[in-house]
């Protein structure tokens, strides 16, 4: 197998609490993640050199020049920080690896709390171990990309969880198929300016079982559960987030990871397809978001990479 392409779908947080702060800096959390189809798509191909190419390509529709290569220092590039990785554990494990070149191709927006980099990097790690025939397990991959981003066991898993820690721990978190309208308003926001702003909320309290069956029960009804706790800091560090969302009342919206997407949530295609409708009426009246992206997708029940690899 020369050339392999594989999908890396995006995530989205239905809930966000953080639990408290550890020594490191770093907050521990509880929150639901959920893979929907919306995805990048990443395309290996072995090469005789015995580098790591990387190729980043802006490919979402609404892109101000289609194909655009989207540059990213190595040190920042989780795809090449995971290539890199695995190449010297080969080594060191006597495996004898070709070079590869890796084209990723974006549709996921960066910057916008549904977690493309992570998704792109656990992608990663999952094709070369494929290709490069390392045979390492589940675990290892994600002990390997806990050391690269705290999001990306979670895509290695592979399905709906749970997470808590710092996205180390997972839990079976069974969701029925739902339905998102999201939102880019077009702009990132920078996720330790976040987590270091001083209107982050900071009510840290753990969920118990009960309370963890409660939120599933009522995301699975199609109703939000809980809060994300990130939202007070992206809305002061862009408030043009906190105003649409008012102006959207009774729209039930919520911000995804550090932002700056944000989406309501559906039982049904029917459901979703008319809030869109709605969600676009109320864009085109309002004047705090003026270059956005909407659309409507669904959750994943596993990892569409599983289909391939």
């Amino acid at each position: 197998m020369r050339i392999l392409k594989v999908p890396a779908p995006a995530k989205l947080n239905l809930f966000l609490h953080l639990t408290g702060r550890r020594p490191d800096g770093y907050h521990n959390l509880q929150s639901a993640f959920v893979l929907i189809n919306l995805c990048d798509e990443l395309v290996f191909e072995l090469i005789e050199e015995d580098e790591v190419r990387i190729e980043i390509l802006d490919k979402r529709a609404g892109a101000s020049f289609l194909n655009q290569k989207i540059d990213i220092p190595d040190n920042q590039n989780l795809v090449f920080r995971a290539a890199t990785k695995l190449k010297e554990m080969a080594k060191l494990r006597g495996v004898e690896i070709s070079g590869v070149m890796i084209r990723v191709e974006k549709q996921i927006p960066l910057g916008a709390g549904l977690g493309g980099g992570s998704s792109d990097c656990a992608s990663t790690l999952m094709a070369l171990n494929k290709i490069w025939n390392l045979e390492l397990s589940c675990e290892e991959l994600m002990q390997i990309g806990l050391s690269l981003g705290a999001d990306v066991p979670f895509f290695i898993g592979g399905k709906s969880a749970l997470v808590e820690g710092i996205g180390e721990i997972l839990k079976p978190f069974h969701l029925n198929p739902l339905w998102f309208v999201l939102i880019n308003p077009g702009f990132s926001i920078s996720t330790p300016q976040v987590f270091t702003h001083p209107k982050l909320n900071r009510n840290f309290r753990v969920m118990d079982s009960d309370a963890i069956e409660k939120a599933r029960a009522e995301i699975n009804a199609g109703r939000f559960y809980g809060s994300n706790y990130l939202e007070s800091a992206a809305f002061e560090i862009r408030p043009e987030l906190a105003n649409f969302l008012d102006f959207a009342k009774p729209l039930q919206l919520r911000m995804s990871g550090s932002g700056s997407s944000i989406f309501s949530m559906h039982v049904s295609f029917d459901d979703a397809e008319t809030t869109y409708a709605d969600l676009l009426a109320k864009l085109e009246e309002q004047k705090d978001i003026r270059s956005y992206e909407c659309g409507v997708y669904k959750s994943y029940e596993k990892h569409p990479i599983f289909d391939v690899i």
